[in-house]
This record gives structure tokens, C-alpha cells and sequence, in this order.
């Protein structure tokens, strides 16, 4: 039964005719049947003589919403609103039905729609933003929350921290934390608040205010499992028997009333403490648990698939078509990418500690233009000039509103190498930056990260190995493509000799030298990533070679590796 049917069936209509009411179980019946174009076309039949009837009016979205007609759905809503004095319950269930749907974008379309006839409900404009942010129209989102603050908002508190977020993410640090010292004002002791507040200080490296935030946290939520395990990856952890250690422990014995994140970012921080305290078995078991827990989100990571799509790539983007296809843009963009936890984020700190470059972080414009295209990547991007011209100017565009006046941006997504010979052939000045680390410490570096869903790939070693494999696959074809604009930095050269390799990157991207650049562990600047830590400190070897306290669980891995990379990866550094 569909969502809406569900809803139809508790909806309460006076007076409805005989003959309405056998139209509407004919209309039922058809659905049932699976004849929706009937089913439609009697729904309209019958809206047409009583545009007014809830019942074919909320028919006629289900039949729309089981043939995918999601833009349909908008004017059987107009009808509503004109119709229904009390549509907004039945708007906002249309909304909550597509955002089900993953049709966020049409979604907030919902509330904008009836905010043309209602335009002073601020309930109305605060859903509004909840769901452009969703979308990233970020800018409108704002716009709607004043709006809201305007119209005497309940919750103003929320409204203004939902409004650091944006403007956290708009690189506008400085309203992010107004905003957020408002809602401190307009409810103290405000949790969100303090904990957005803790934030921002940990993204621009303040560890002791961050930390100071985090316990004030912690003294209003004992239990408050997040906060906890920033406090434990803010700082090493010397004592197993520390106090907010032995509180989680205890709390993930027993996790009744714990969402899956928390469990799974529990037993994360948990093999963190341990791992620091060098009681490496009892953090391989947390680990695992975490990535268990991880597991049951992400879905199935097909290595044939995988391997399928890598290999599309490189027969799209081979030589002639990065020539056939290459745009007149003069833009000078660094790409830093490469698989997670392999040292992109520390090539992007020193680079930033230039003078004549300004940090991007993890921007997702790459990502949401191929997606907002509508286009299938890699097939349709070639051959398609003004789909190609449309992407090089609103990735620019998109850049410069975020860095307004900024010389050398850095865009550090780690997995833009996906998309190499697309940026390469629309930004032919382009630089671009690919790490690689010893895949042993590259396994159990992501093994051990916390990536949620967003990496199928990354809860288990073996499936680790081999998305390695497919990266080191394309990399060498990159390699062969733009030898001239491509640099592979080995992260375990730089950390052994950094001047050397500083040089090398320095020059690659045609920056003159600067010794800042050894110190980048001291450049003020926000990091966005799970390096927040790693890179405020200078360049440690402990990091090298870490898997060997974990050998006897590499064994299968290692044996992976060995029949995946027979040649290994030494042509590449």
C-alpha cells in the first residue's frame, strides 16, 4: 500500500455523494490493478466537476507518485491549497512523502508553494530552510530562516544555530559564531549551541576551548555519547581507566535508547583510547564492532561493479577524448585527492600555510554538478560541449562565491580522482594532487575511521584492498594521460623527508618557496575533515608502519594485495 493510500484512508469527508463515492472505489480499484493511466485519468474526470474532492485529490498524488511523476505532485498541491483550509497538515505530509522518496528538491518546492498564499507563517518558512540546506541551496535556506526569526519563531534558538551551520559552511566563521552566541543568549545552556560552538574552536584548532565546551556539555548530558568521543579523539588518552572512557564503555554494554550512530561512533572512540593506550587487540575488537555496525547502513560494496565503472572511465576519458573535449577556461584550480586517510588533508595545510593559497577543504561541487546534471558520469559527459561549459563556469562561479577575491584555491575531496579526466579536459590548467600510502597502513587507517555509510567499501579489510587496488588501476591511467599536470605525492616520503617533498609540491604547483610551509601545523585556518588533530601538529613517524600492531588481522589482506597489485606501486612514486 503506498504512502498516500495510507494517509487517504484516515481522511474524513462530510457529504460525499453516492456517486462520488462509487467513482472513487472505481478509481481504487484501477490503482489496485496497477492501471494507473485509467486510475489518473479518472481522477482528473472527477476533479474536474468537484475540484474540491480530497479524496480524488489525494488519490490522484498517489497514482502520481507510483508512476514517478514527482513534479505532478506540485499542482495537485496547488489544487489542495486552494481548496482545504487546513492544507498545510496535507502539505507538509506531501513534503515528508517526497523527502522519503529522496525528492528533497521538490520537497521544499511544497512549502514554497504555500508560502505563495501564506507567506507569514514562520513554521512554514522554517521547514522551508530544513529542507533547502538538504539541497544546498544554501543562500535561500538563509533567506527563509530569517524570514522565520521575522515572523516571531518559536524556537528562535534553533533558527540561529541552524544558521551558524550554514554560514559555517559558507566560510563565514566569524556569523557563524554571532549566531551561535545569540542562541547561547536566547537559551543558555543550549546543547545544540554549545556543541556547534565546540565546533567551530576544533575546526580552527582551539582544542582547550573546544574541550572546555565539550564538558560543560557533558555536565548537562552525562551520557551524551557524541561529545564524549570528541573529547576522546580531541587529545591521546593515557589511561584506560579514564572516567568519560569507562562511562561509554558502560553505556554500549547496555545499548538500550542508543541510536546506530552513536554506536557505531562509541565503538570507534573506544578503539581509539584503546589503540592510544596500546592495548591493540582490545582496539581491533571495537574497531570491528563499529564497522559492523557501519556495515548494516552502507550497503554491499561489489568489487565487479566497482571494477566495471573504473574501467568505464578509462575507456571514456583516454587521450584524444580529454583533447576532443577540452574547454577554453583559463582556470587554475589544485585538485588534492586520493583515497582516505592517505594524507590529502596534510597536503592541503602545506599548501594553505602559502601566502598565495587560499584552503577550499572538501568541497562537494564536483560531486553535486555531476548529480544536478542528471546526466550518467562518465558516458554522457563527453561529446556534450555546452554540458561541459555549463559545468566549468558553475564550479568557478561556485568557488569564487565561496573565496570572493582568492588567488590559488585548493579543492580537497578526496574522491574527485574519480574525476580527473573530466576536470582535466573542462580546466586544462588545472593541477592536480593524488597521494598514495603504504596499503597496509592505508587499510587500517580507513579501517579505523569512522566513515558512516558514505564508503560501502570501508568496513572491511579485504574490500579496503581491493578499492586500493581499483584506485592505484586509475591512477597509473591518469598518470599516462597528464603526465605534466599530475603529481602522486607518497605520504610516507613526505613525512621521512618533508623539506624535499614540500619543495617538489611547491613547484609543481608554480609557488615560490616558503619556509611557512614546513610549519604548517601553525597556520590559522578552519579543517573541516577528520584530520582536525593530525594536522595541527608537525609531522610524526608513529604513523609509519602502524599495521604492524596488527599483523595477525592483515594476514588475508596482505595475500589480497599480493594477487590484486602482483607489480606492487612503485612506477607510480
Amino acid at each position: 500500500m503506498g504512502r498516500f493510500i495510507a494517509f487517504y484512508n484516515v481522511i474524513k469527508v462530510k457529504n460525499a455523494s453516492m456517486d462520488v463515492e462509487k467513482q472513487i472505489q472505481n478509481i481504487i480499484h484501477h490503482y489496485n490493478s496497477g492501471q494507473l493511466k485509467l486510475a489518473e485519468r479518472q481522477c482528473n474526470v472527477l476533479l474536474k466537476n468537484d475540484n474540491g474532492c480530497l479524496k480524488a485529490q489525494w488519490l490522484l498524488l498517489e497514482v502520481y507518485l507510483s508512476q514517478k511523476k514527482f513534479e505532478h505532485l506540485l499542482d495537485v498541491l496547488h489544487l489542495i491549497i486552494t481548496t482545504q483550509s487546513d492544507s498545510l497538515v496535507y502539505v507538509s505530509e506531501v513534503a515528508a512523502i517526497l523527502v522519503e522518496s529522496k525528492q528533497v528538491e521538490i520537497a521544499q518546492k511544497c512549502y514554497l508553494l504555500y508560502l505563495d498564499f501564506y507567506p507569514q507563517s514562520s513554521e512554514v518558512h522554517y521547514d522551508c530552510a530544513v529542507l533547502q540546506k538538504k539541497c544546498g541551496f544554501l543562500n535561500q535556506a538563509l533567506s527563509h530562516y530569517k524570514q522565520a526569526l521575522d515572523l516571531n519563531y518559536k524556537e528562535a534558538e534553533a533558527v540561529h544555530v541552524n544558521m551558524a551551520i550554514i554560514y559555517s559552511e559558507l566560510r563565514k566563521e566569524d556569523l557563524a559564531r554571532k549566531h551561535l552566541k545569540i542562541a547561547l543568549k536566547c537559551k543558555p545552556n543550549y546543547v545544540a549551541a554549545l556543541f556547534n560552538l565546540a565546533t567551530l574552536h576544533e575546526e580552527w584548532g582551539e582544542k582547550e576551548q573546544a574541550l572546555e565546551l565539550y564538558l560543560a556539555i557533558l555536565q548537562l548530558e552525562p551520557n551524551n555519547i557524541e561529545v564524549a568521543t570528541r573529547i576522546i579523539n580531541a587529545k591521546t588518552v593515557n589511561d584506560s581507566h579514564n572516567p568519560i572512557l569507562i562511562n561509554l564503555e558502560k553505556r554500549l554494554t547496555n545499548p538500550q535508547n542508543i541510536s546506530q550512530i552513536e554506536k557505531e561512533a562509541g565503538h570507534f572512540a573506544l578503539g581509539k583510547a584503546y589503540d592510544d593506550c596500546q592495548q591493540f587487540e582490545l582496539a581491533f575488537k571495537h574497531y570491528s564492532q563499529g564497522n559492523r555496525y557501519c556495515a548494516q547502513r552502507s550497503g554491499i560494496y561489489r568489487t565487479g561493479e566497482h571494477e566495471q565503472y573504473i574501467q568505464s572511465v578509462i575507456q571514456t576519458f583516454n587521450k584524444q577524448s580529454i583533447i576532443d573535449n577540452t574547454q577554453a577556461s583559463h582556470y587554475e584550480p589544485v585538485f588534492i585527492c586520493g583515497m582516505f586517510r592517505s594524507g590529502t588533508s596534510l597536503i592541503e595545510q602545506i599548501l594553505a600555510a602559502h601566502t598565495d593559497v587560499t584552503s577550499g577543504g572538501e568541497l562537494d561541487l564536483v560531486s553535486k554538478l555531476i548529480k544536478r546534471s542528471k546526466k550518467s558520469f562518465p558516458s554522457e559527459f563527453v561529446g556534450n560541449n555546452s554540458l561541459l561549459e555549463q559545468f566549468s563556469e558553475r564550479y568557478k562561479s561556485g568557488v569564487e562565491e565561496l573565496f570572493p577575491g582568492a588567488g590559488v584555491v585548493t579543492d580537497k575531496r578526496p574522491d574527485n580522482f574519480i574525476y580527473l579526466g573530466l576536470l582535466k579536459a573542462v580546466y586544462p590548467k588545472a593541477k592536480f594532487v593524488c597521494t598514495i600510502r603504504n596499503p597496509l597502513d592505508l587499510c587500517i587507517s580507513v579501517y579505523f575511521q569512522h566513515l558512516g555509510n558514505e564508503l560501502p567499501y570501508g568496513h572491511k579489510l579485504v574490500d579496503i584492498a581491493h578499492y586500493f587496488s581499483q584506485y592505484v588501476r586509475l591512477l597509473r591511467h591518469w598518470k599516462k594521460m597528464m603526465p605534466n599536470d599530475l603529481l602522486i605525492v607518497n605520504y610516507d616520503e613526505l613525512v621521512l623527508s618533508q623539506q624535499a617533498t614540500t619543495e617538489s609540491l611547491l613547484t609543481f604547483c608554480s609557488l615560490t618557496w616558503q619556509h611557512e610551509c614546513l610549519e604548517f601545523y601553525t597556520h590559522k585556518n578552519a579543517v573541516k575533515t577528520a584530520s582536525v588533530w593530525q594536522v595541527r601538529q608537525p609531522l610524526y613517524q608513529t604513523s609509519l608502519n602502524r599495521s604492524k600492531h596488527y599483523a595477525e588481522h592483515l594476514h588475508q589482506v596482505e595475500s589480497d594485495l599480493a594477487k590484486l597489485l602482483p607489480n606492487g606501486y612503485s612506477d607510480l612514486i
